[in-house]
């Protein structure tokens, strides 16, 4: 399995990628319940958007993924700290 070292400034990417998918599953979903052509262009031009900067940036599935997971655990864990915390408060 790969390693992937995730500097302040990786992170920053991996986050604004994360959130242009956001926003093309937002959309998409607009799209579907408002029955509305014209978000289908807002998709493809976000879709676009995110292509080039995730290519600009060399990001990949794999790298996006371990980070999720990275963040996934580490929320966890804080959660799990205040939980701790506020019992014996």
């Amino acid at each position: 399995m790969t390693q992937f070292t995730f500097t302040l400034e990786r992170q920053a990417l991996l986050a604004h990628y994360e959130g242009l998918l956001h926003s093309i599953e937002d959309k998409q979903t607009e799209s579907r319940m408002q029955h509305n052509p014209e978000r289908n262009a807002e998709v493809s031009a976000l879709t676009a958007d995110a292509l080039h900067f995730r290519d600009q940036h060399d990001i990949t599935i794999a790298e996006l993924n371990s980070w999720k997971k990275r963040n996934v655990h580490r929320a966890s864990s804080i959660q799990h700290a205040v939980q701790l915390l506020s019992r014996s408060a």
